[in-house]
């Protein structure tokens, strides 16, 4: 079973670590600023890989907001999943 598959079946917790894949940082740009993916990803830019729940902290969504996002963005290829700080 792929990352992408054991994603789909588990939800992300506000304890998951997320960060851009190049596709992403390339994207970047291409949002809307009032838009909660662009708001995900341009603090994933700026700050490097963090956590659901730092993510929600600092743009002001709930965790479960921002994981609903996260989950897009990584199924566009736009956003990773890390463990402990490294891909995988």
């Amino acid at each position: 079973m792929s990352l992408l598959d054991k994603i789909r079946k588990k939800p992300l917790s506000r304890y998951t670590t997320v960060g851009l894949t190049e596709i992403g940082k390339r994207k970047v740009e291409e949002f809307e600023v009032a838009s909660p993916n662009y708001a995900i990803i341009s603090y994933l830019d700026e700050h490097g890989a963090s956590s659901i729940e730092d993510i929600g902290i600092k743009t002001g969504m709930d965790a479960r907001r921002v994981a609903k996002h996260v989950e897009k963005l990584v199924k566009s290829n736009q956003v990773k999943v890390m463990r402990g700080g490294e891909e995988g």
